[in-house]
């Protein structure tokens, strides 16, 4: 169900092909010398190098075990290679962990010199810390060492030193409900080492994820700021949209840029007049490498209508500074006052399959965040979408007038199809897509409350819709994905107001890794599917 993407980079003018335009940001990156790590920083996009802050309790293998290497009888040689040292701990991490920045040191430290170090790292930039020993130095939870480090608001993992200290200082009670994930570490060589390194190494890398978050500035196109028209706030909506932007910026260091419709609307007329040709070439590549143009739904002045919207947000983006662009959708554009603004599916499409930031319509912030995230965990692109529960055929629906070609997040393309907006608008809604997402694989779905503080998951399998429902493409949203799930416990644990209806579908099985994601956020984790 995928096509072959040309990976062929091209140096692009003015025509813009499908294999460029398709290729992922990170790529064009490499061919494009212009693009320094100085505009980088400019452009709002995130962080892009993670700083962990790596301390340890102690060194080598506890005196209990240190008879090991008499009575095994090992040379000098044997030993070396056996016994694990800090530094070659340190050594193996940097290895795994592309990207991220260590800084501590290897020798081990007193609790009152690590209180010290760690008092300071607010003036180090540190998105993290790790330490290979306990946080406290006895059965309970807590200390000052323990209340520093808690203070510092950090997500934290505590590594424990198999054979190089007992585990009973370990509060392992102690830390559920705190920032603060777990792992181990053999001291000595063993079967399971390299498995233990990979999990703490994809630990360090959801601190890494997260860190990847921080300058990240998202342009809103409303007239009903902040958080637009297609998130329903309950309780005071003052106090409600105030605490998820104040969120935002303390939990993930994203800020929220608004502007009103009426810039998109003349930014529209300006690409029109002045940037027909590029519209038109863009609206040529879509439908070159579209599976089918729906000709009795779309007519070419349709899908040039929706490239005139895709090259009018690529520059409002750009010119607030930002690393992405999500504006209203066609339930709204098609009421604005000066008169209709074509659907935005396509260029929405464009946007989050050229890029390696997610750019879903509706204003949706919370889909955004957990697709950028998602992304920033998995390297795949996530498909947001309405969320729908059909128990008696035991599948849970998700889908949208748009979608990211490349789900996995590599050369791999979904085909489409270029179609209408299930309600038309005729002569005033542009084009939208019907992705053809890939059946027969494991899925996972995320749900996101940025004001409540809460991360729900479910799994399942994708399946074909048309296999329950004859006419699936032609219902609802043209995009769409069937979930084989446990639809029983979905509508047991549904909660509409706090989780909004939309949601957001991940390729793979990735329950764990937004478990501990929770975790290290300080989000309640919650799986709909038990």
């Amino acid at each position: 169900m995928t096509i072959k993407k040309n990976v062929k980079l091209l140096l692009i003018i003015m025509i813009v092909t499908p294999a460029y335009i398709f290729m992922p940001e990170s790529v064009k990156a490499n061919e494009n010398t212009k693009n320094t790590s100085s505009a980088k920083e400019t452009k709002g996009i995130g962080k892009e190098k993670a700083k962990v802050f790596v301390m340890f309790r102690g060194s080598g293998i506890a005196q209990e075990a240190s008879s090991i290497i008499e009575r095994a009888g090992w040379s000098a040689k044997e030993a070396a290679q056996k016994l694990v040292t800090n530094e070659e701990i340190l050594n193996e991490l940097r290895k795994r962990c592309k990207g991220v920045e260590f800084v501590g040191d290897i020798h081990p430290i007193e609790t009152d010199v690590a209180i010290n170090k760690v008092n300071n790292l607010s003036k180090e930039g540190i998105d993290g810390i790790v330490i290979f020993g306990p946080l406290s130095g006895g059965h309970q939870f807590g200390g000052t060492l323990t209340d520093v480090l808690i203070k510092t608001d950090l997500p934290i993992i505590t590594v424990f030193p198999l054979w190089g200290m007992w585990q009973e200082s370990f509060s392992y009670q102690g830390y559920k409900g705190k920032k603060i994930l777990t792992a181990h570490i053999a001291m000595i060589q063993d079967a399971s080492q390299s498995a233990r390194f990979e999990d703490l190494a994809k630990k360090i890398k959801l601190i890494q994820a997260i860190s990847k978050m921080k300058g990240l500035r998202i342009l809103s196109i409303t007239d009903d700021p902040p958080l637009g028209g297609y998130t329903p706030k309950y309780g005071d909506t003052e106090v409600y949209e105030k605490v998820c932007v104040d969120n935002l910026k303390k939990l993930f260091g994203v800020e929220l840029i608004t502007i009103p419709q009426e810039e998109l609307f003349n930014k529209i007329q300006e690409v029109k007049k002045n940037e027909e040709l590029k519209a038109k070439q863009v609206a040529k590549m879509w439908i070159d490498g579209a599976l089918e143009v729906k000709w009795d739904e779309v007519t070419e002045e349709d899908i040039v209508k929706s490239a005139e919207v895709y090259l009018a947000m690529k520059e409002l983006r750009d010119k607030y500074n930002c690393g992405t662009v999500t504006t209203e959708g066609y339930g709204i554009f098609a009421q604005y006052k000066k008169g209709a603004i074509p659907s935005q599916g396509l260029a929405s499409m464009q946007l989050s399959t050229e890029g390696s930031l997610a750019a879903p319509s509706e204003c949706l912030i919370y889909s955004l965040i957990s697709q950028q995230l998602g992304f920033n965990i998995t390297g795949r692109k996530g498909f947001n979408g309405d969320y729908i529960i059909d128990h008696f055929n035991h599948v849970a629906y998700i889908g949208h007038c748009e979608g990211p070609l490349d789900p996995y997040g590599d050369e791999r393309m979904c085909p489409y199809i270029i179609r209408d907006l299930p309600q038309q608008y005729e002569k005033q809604c542009g084009g939208c897509v019907a992705v053809k997402y890939p059946t027969n694989e494991t899925v996972t779905v995320l749900g996101m409350s940025i004001y409540d503080k809460k991360l729900s998951v479910f799994t399942g399998q994708a399946v074909s819709g048309r296999c329950l429902i004859e006419d699936f493409d032609n219902i609802y949203c043209r995009s769409k994905i069937a979930i084989e799930t446990n639809t029983k416990a979905l509508l047991e644990n549904i909660n509409w107001e706090i989780f909004n209806q939309h949601r957001v579908v991940f390729y793979g099985d990735f329950r764990e890794e937004f478990r501990d994601l929770a975790t290290l956020i300080g989000f309640e984790f919650i799986e709909d599917d038990k």
